[in-house]
């Protein structure tokens, strides 16, 4: 049985056939969005929360050292 598709999966899908230079979602095997994204084109990468939004303070512009971001996200119960 196929689970269904994530939002980072939607998203990373929605952009698969659009022009060179789109930013295009990296997902894990489990379909979440890494906490670590990269828009090739422009060689920008920033951090992310677990829904795929930008971690204000975190974006690294090209040319800069690698940005490091948390591993795996906190689950708050």
């Amino acid at each position: 049985m196929k689970r269904p598709q994530t939002s980072c999966e939607r998203a990373r899908d929605a952009v698969i056939n659009a022009p060179p230079g789109v930013y295009v979602p990296t997902c894990d095997c489990q379909g979440e969005y890494t906490p670590e994204q990269h828009w090739g084109s422009t060689g920008s990468s920033w951090c992310v929360t677990r829904t795929g939004q930008k971690i204000p303070g975190t974006e690294t512009p090209p040319g800069t050292a690698p940005i490091k971001c948390a591993c795996r996200y906190t689950l708050i119960h």
